[in-house]
């Protein structure tokens, strides 16, 4: 009986030795593509290295070209670089490296409607001043802005004593601060702007008043210290004065450069 029950018990264990081959080899095959997988992320990083000076040194050949195109208004690099404003990119014909495929947008106001500005302790005459106009032709900047909302907060609390004063461009508004208190034309005149609290304004636009309005905002701050204003404005964000923003977006294999170039026009 005692070996009946041994032999029963070896029988019982048939396969064993196979079911463990079978794992160790699933673990071996495991470790394997693991360390294949290291070694093609190694490659590849490898190769991404090996391509951002080239990449590099392309997006800056695109971007000196095109500030000489700006600021010469040389025809065809203009051309090159797109449509004033276009929501997308633009093949670039004269990339310097003909391995790398570069794309250009350029655009006069602000890609963000969401900016912060700093105020530093000023008055009427050296305040921080900020324009809502539409900057493309034909557009004299006086007519339709195309903005229907501005926004402030007041970000830091410091001890800066920040008013808003606005007025439409086809107005002449005087100097709105004391002693002077030429208010006429300002709307707001000398609105202040508590820590954390949005001050929000309705601004005319060509549904309310036919070629109506583009606007100066003034930033007047009376206190001791520099305070961080938060400005949004809708639907889009705020014109580059006298400036025009060329954004520059290369790519060679899977790596990409985005370079942004503020090129002065005036």
């Amino acid at each position: 009986m005692t070996f009946q029950a041994s032999k029963n018990l070896y029988k019982n264990q048939e396969g064993v030795t196979l079911l463990l081959s079978i794992l160790l080899l699933a673990a071996i095959t495991s470790i394997s593509f693991s360390l294949a997988a290291v070694g093609f992320a190694e490659v590849a990083t490898s190769d991404d290295l090996a391509h951002t000076e080239p990449i590099l040194y392309s997006s800056l050949g695109v971007a000196e070209e095109a500030t000489y195109g700006m600021k010469r208004v040389e025809t065809t690099i203009k051309t090159n670089l797109g449509t004033n404003c276009a929501p997308d990119f633009v093949s670039y014909a004269s990339t310097p490296l003909t391995t790398i495929a570069s794309q250009t947008k350029l655009c006069n106001i602000n890609a963000s409607n969401d900016i912060e500005v700093s105020v530093p302790p000023n008055n009427y005459n050296t305040a921080v001043r900020l324009y809502i106009y539409d900057p493309t032709p034909p557009n004299s900047g006086t007519e339709n802005s195309g903005y229907t909302n501005i926004q402030f907060k007041k970000n830091t609390n410091n001890f800066g004593i920040v008013k808003v004063y606005m007025c439409r461009l086809d107005t002449d508004c005087a100097d709105p601060t004391p002693p002077s208190n030429q208010i006429s034309g300002w709307s707001p005149a000398g609105d202040s702007l508590l820590y954390n609290v949005l001050n929000s304004y309705s601004l005319q636009n060509q549904s309310t008043a036919p070629k109506c309005c583009s606007y100066e905002v003034v930033l007047v701050n009376s206190g001791v210290a520099k305070d961080i204003v938060e400005v949004i404005t809708q639907p889009k964000g705020l014109p580059y004065l006298n400036k025009t923003a060329i954004e520059i977006q290369s790519s060679f294999g899977r790596l990409i450069r985005r370079l942004k170039v503020l090129v002065p026009t005036q």
